[in-house]
């Protein structure tokens, strides 16, 4: 019998976590314009949770199929892979997400925004300059396909103080 390895683990993780999202994803309210609730609040999510569930399936298949002896599943496994700057990437990425969430009616859309991509920028190594342009560039882009094209809510967060 095959031994469970990090590749399987990561097949489980994706199912369970989409299998989340589906079952939160059915209490979201039904659209109200229109002719079928197919385009309801529920149906991006619910979309994206079947995608990540045939790729959980197949990570899991193929962690099982493989013969690869890649990191094993103890503590000196562990130590070696947050040695690894690829985890290292991951880790910040969640933790700025994180606190993107956290402080986005705080901050406001275009400070949190900018600072995640900056940050995201920096750590993967784009010169400071094309950094400080891009980041910025994007934000704006984002603003104006989002909060006026779409007129999506983005909060303004201290800005509103400051009648920016």
């Amino acid at each position: 019998m095959k031994r469970l390895n990090a590749q399987s683990i990561i097949g489980l993780i994706c199912v369970a976590v989409s299998l989340t999202i589906l079952w939160i994803s059915h209490s979201f309210p039904k659209a109200t314009t229109g002719a079928s609730d197919l385009t309801g609040p529920s149906f991006y999510p619910t979309v994206l949770a079947l995608v990540f569930i045939f790729c959980g399936v197949c990570e899991l298949i193929n962690g099982f199929r493989s013969d690869d002896k890649s990191i094993a599943l103890n503590l000196t496994g562990f130590r070696d892979a947050i040695r690894n700057p690829g985890v290292l990437n991951v880790f910040i990425i969640i933790v700025l997400i994180l606190c993107f969430i956290l402080f986005m009616e705080v901050l406001g859309f275009f400070i949190c925004s900018y600072l995640m991509l900056f940050i995201l920028m920096w750590r993967f190594g784009v010169p400071f300059l094309k950094n400080v342009a891009y980041s910025a560039a994007f934000v704006v882009m984002i603003y104006l396909i989002f909060g006026k094209l779409f007129t999506i809510y983005l909060p303004s967060g201290i800005l509103d103080y400051i009648e920016f």
